[in-house]
């Protein structure tokens, strides 16, 4: 009995083993394995660093360069706030201007869909305080899916997202 017990866990050792080596298991942080097994310079990781470091710096032309041109947002946010993309995108610089610090981060684990397609779940938290006219803080985590697709010239950008900006308090 000894001995099948023995050979059984050894067994579950090598296929641990085994699954760690192929790529189909791996560490928190790493891409998901998907059949290939992509590296940590995938561009689907630089697009979320550009548009996060493009948030924080308040960049408008950094953070429309992430998303591809054919994206159409929603018309709303969400139906208990009555704020569009749309709306929010044209005065993005007078938002900025009226928030005192705004920090936006996002993990860095995703999965490759296809050789075209990457499917990225992110959590963002939105820090951030506005003065203007009143003083406000936010402090939350927000789950997000996001879809990358590349474009017909090879580049990565952002066609699906739900939730970017924090709404607009002023």
């Amino acid at each position: 009995m000894k001995k099948k017990l023995f050979i059984s866990y050894t067994l579950i050792k090598l296929l641990v083993i085994i699954l760690f080596s192929t790529g189909c298991l791996q560490k928190d942080r790493d891409v998901f394995w998907s059949g290939t097994n992509y590296g940590d310079d995938e561009p689907v990781k630089a697009l979320m660093t550009n548009l996060a470091a493009g948030l924080n710096r308040r960049e408008i032309s950094a953070v429309m360069n992430c998303f591809d041109e054919s994206l159409n947002f929603p018309d709303s946010l969400n139906p208990s706030i009555k704020v569009t993309y749309r709306t929010l995108m044209y005065d993005y610089l007078d938002f900025f201007k009226k928030i005192e610090s705004i920090g936006y981060e996002f993990n860095d684990q995703y999965i490759i869909l296809s050789e075209h397609t990457a499917k990225v779940t992110i959590k963002l938290r939105k820090r951030y305080k506005a003065v203007s006219p009143f003083s406000h803080s936010v402090d939350a985590d927000v789950a997000e899916t996001v879809i990358i697709t590349k474009n017909s010239a090879g580049n990565w950008r952002i066609t699906q997202i739900n939730e970017l900006l924090p709404p607009r308090i002023y």
